[in-house]
């Protein structure tokens, strides 16, 4: 009797382990259903009859575990919590697919721009064209903030006797854009106290490429006031060469620079013309994600911002593509096609579980939209996701010889280098 007493006082030790969040909320739930009546009569009835002195030690026992659960839902790290808000984020993405071709529907909006260079600047010859992207306005800004950071720099420093700082003078226009010849003391000067904004006024939280922003900004504004693209663009990532030290510095082995500043870019497919563009720091970038499950899809509509609803078709690699980005972009009557990883959320399962042979494919249509899934086994499997083109098939040359291709894919590469020509 004494151990079957033992054996029943254990039940009410606290546990020593500790509970993730699911395992706790299990428990609560559990215990919710043991201790739930069917009426209110029957809870009465039985708060009234059975509710005894002993049943305060019990009732003490069950809030000392709750608070135990608390503090243990409490630690939970960091982590943990993300992923539970990533599976909420994902929660409503859900689209219906079927093989039926009927669905698929070619978006194929009527193209509404104007591509060409800007009237202004047909007839200009090279030096005038020059000076179109290097204005009076902006060197003037530069002489301004280079004189400006070169004397506060002077008044912290302690000169020594023949420094060749006391040699500074303010810089001119003329010596910013290298209309006479400089000696080469005045050009390490020059290169020295070059800037392009007021430090002083720059704050802790400022982005990392803030000293060099009013310039980039000021460059891609002219960039697409020079020249509209025609239909067909393309976004990936681009690497100006950089070996300095610098925290945001890229490592990307694909890219022709390898190392370097990596860059979010729109160009033209056919002349890889740079139309559009930011560049990226880091994770600290504010970008605005506003009902967009993935940052991905944020950096595609902020690049198309001034070219929806005009019937772009843009192509996209693997990292941008997703239904959600499809989705978003039909609705501002833009077109996508793209290669897509096949872990995506929305993707239709029968499809990416399907075993095909090489050069063969499978296809699936969102009933919705119509936006096209294809998956094509060339010496992998391959999947793209399409909203202007027919499920139909091309044939190419590949080492001398013909192939038959879908003809998604054979658009696909024949418009996803603007950016690498741009490089």
């Amino acid at each position: 009797m004494a151990q079957g007493k033992q054996r029943d006082a254990s039940n009410f030790i606290l546990p020593k382990t500790k509970f993730t969040a699911e395992e706790a909320l299990r428990i609560l739930l559990e215990s919710d259903k043991e201790g739930s009546f069917e009426s209110e009569e029957e809870f009465s009835s039985s708060s009234e009859s059975d509710y005894t002195e002993s049943d305060s030690d019990s009732d003490i026992e069950a809030h000392e575990l709750q608070a135990h659960l608390n503090v243990d839902c409490n630690k939970m790290s960091s982590a943990g919590v993300v992923q539970i808000n990533k599976r909420k984020k994902f929660q409503n993405m859900q689209y219906s697919w079927s093989n039926d071709e009927i669905l698929g529907c070619c978006a194929n909006y009527e193209f509404t721009g104007t591509p060409g260079v800007h009237p202004d600047i047909t007839t200009f010859k090279p030096h005038q064209l020059f000076e179109f992207f290097v204005t009076d306005e902006i060197c003037d800004y530069i002489v301004e903030q280079t004189n400006l950071y070169a004397l506060q720099s002077l008044k912290e420093k302690q000169l020594k006797p023949k420094s060749r700082f006391k040699m500074w003078t303010p810089v001119t226009r003329d010596e910013i854009l290298v209309r006479k010849v400089i000696k080469y003391d005045r050009f390490r000067l020059i290169d020295t106290f070059i800037h392009f904004v007021d430090y002083s006024n720059l704050e802790e939280s400022a982005l990392k490429c803030a000293k060099i922003k009013p310039i980039h900004d000021y460059l891609f504004t002219l960039f697409r006031k020079a020249y509209v693209p025609q239909r067909n663009i393309a976004i990936d990532e681009s690497l100006l060469l950089w070996k300095g030290r610098l925290s945001w510095k890229q490592y990307i082995p694909s890219k022709r620079a390898r190392f370097g500043l990596k860059s979010f870019i729109l160009a033209e497919s056919k002349t890889g013309y740079i139309w559009n563009g930011f560049l990226y720091t880091g994770k600290v970038d504010k970008i605005n994600t506003d009902n967009c499950n993935y940052t991905a899809t944020s950096i595609v509509m902020t690049l198309m911002n001034n070219l929806l609803n005009k019937g772009y078709c843009v192509f996209i690699d693997n990292w941008y593509t997703s239904v959600e980005v499809c989705h978003k972009l039909l609705l501002n009557k833009t077109d996508c096609v793209g290669t897509v990883r096949k872990d995506r959320k929305g993707l239709p399962t029968e499809l990416i579980c399907k075993k095909i042979q090489p050069d063969e494919k499978f296809v699936h249509f969102e009933k919705s939209t119509g936006i096209m899934c294809t998956k094509w086994r060339d010496k992998m499997d391959i999947y793209l996701l399409s909203t202007c083109i027919k499920n139909s098939i091309v044939e190419v040359t590949r080492s001398r010889k013909p192939r038959i291709i879908p003809a998604v894919v054979d658009l696909y590469n024949k418009n996803m280098g603007g950016v690498d020509q741009g490089d």
